[in-house]
Formats: C-alpha cells, structure tokens, sequence
C-alpha cells in the first residue's frame, strides 16, 4: 500500500512520540532516522477510520514489528495494556464508516494536522522535555 503525505506526517508524529524509542522492546534509535523504527498500525491502514489515529499507531523496531504481525494475539494483548480503557473507543473509531470516509477526503488536511503537530513537539524536545510526548488526532 503506498503512502501518501499525511501518512508520513502521521509517522514522523508516533516515532516523535515515542521519542524514537521501540515502545515493545525500548531499544532507542539516538540518530533520530527512520530506517529500523516503524510506525506500526494495530488495524491495518487499509482502515481510513483509523489510519491516523494515535491511538491505532505503536512505534515499533523492525524486530518488534515484525513479532507483532506474526503474533496478532500477543499485540492484542499489548495493546489492551497500552491503551486500557481508551482500546473501546479505538475500536468504536475503527468501525465508523463515515470516520473512514472523511478520512479519505481529507489527505492534505490530515497531513497538515500533523505537520503542525511534529512541530510542535520539536519544539517541547527543544525546550528539554524528554520521554513520551502524546500528540492530537485529527478529528
């Protein structure tokens, strides 16, 4: 599936988040680059609905993500832990059909959501702030 420019916003937001740490196995990534950390999507991102969610994204090594696919059961787990009481209404979001539809009309808006959001964590990371930093989903 190829990704298109809210995708890579959307990316660049969840490793951000995570302060470009693996959030399974907490291997950091100190150069700050891509190549080995993904953006790893608990429904896949055929689903719109949830396709920029933060809530539906894990940053995940290559290793870890590739666990996560082959053990769906174990990620489920996972991300019930992760999320508690939130994983509900991810799953309430994952099903909105007219979510999914907006979604998809919106692309460019999307991306510049999170364009602006990035930055604005850029700038909490510039001013010291460290660790885990959550950023606003779109709708």
């Amino acid at each position: 599936m190829k990704l298109n420019v809210a995708d890579q916003a959307f990316s660049l937001c969840v490793r951000e988040r995570a302060d470009w740490c693996c959030e399974r196995c907490h291997r950091p990534y100190l150069d700050r680059k891509g190549a080995g950390l993904h953006c790893s999507h608990y429904f896949g991102r055929r689903n719109y609905a949830v396709r920029h969610d933060p809530l539906n994204a894990a940053c995940l090594c290559f290793g870890c993500h590739n666990y996560a696919d082959d053990n769906h059961h174990i990620y489920a787990e996972w991300k019930h832990w992760q999320l508690g009481d939130l994983y509900d209404l991810l799953v309430e979001h994952a099903n909105d059909i007219n979510r999914g539809k907006r979604a998809h009309k919106e692309t460019k808006a999307i991306a510049a959501h999170y364009r602006h959001e990035l930055e604005r964590m850029l700038e909490q990371r510039a001013a010291g702030t460290t660790g885990r930093i959550e950023f606003a989903d779109y709708f």
